[in-house]
């Protein structure tokens, strides 16, 4: 399941099996005002019983989201977006050159980041 949020509304989508130019498309469940704190009933009714969860962590970590910097935001969803890029990666049969190339420089270049990073006690 994928969230996306703009201004007060909500995106729930799923991940389809189909790869249009090696990228993965999302099908549309439901979209909705995000202006409370919970899931809507009329929202959980059409999403499963670990996406509802996942959509109360996602509102809970939007709201907190607020209040950090947007390099902190970025940081805690980091692992999260890697995890979801290695679910990609695994659904998919092949990348083409280009694209792998691409994703081994990125990451290379994180690796380094990460070794030359301080890290507090």
């Amino acid at each position: 399941m994928n969230f996306t949020s703009g201004g007060n509304r909500i995106v729930c989508s799923r991940i389809d099996n189909t790869v249009v130019d090696d990228k993965a498309l999302y099908k549309r469940v439901i979209e909705f005002d995000a202006q409370g704190d919970s899931v809507p009933s009329h929202v959980a009714a059409r999403l499963t019983t670990s996406e509802v969860e996942e959509l109360k962590t996602f509102i809970s970590e939007r709201k907190r989201v607020g209040t950090n910097s947007p390099e902190e935001n970025l940081l805690e969803a980091l692992p999260e977006l890697l995890q979801e890029a290695t679910n990609i990666i695994d659904s998919v049969e092949s990348v083409n050159r280009s694209m792998y190339e691409t994703l081994c420089a990125a990451i290379a270049n994180l690796k380094g980041a990460l070794d030359n990073i301080k890290q507090d006690p």
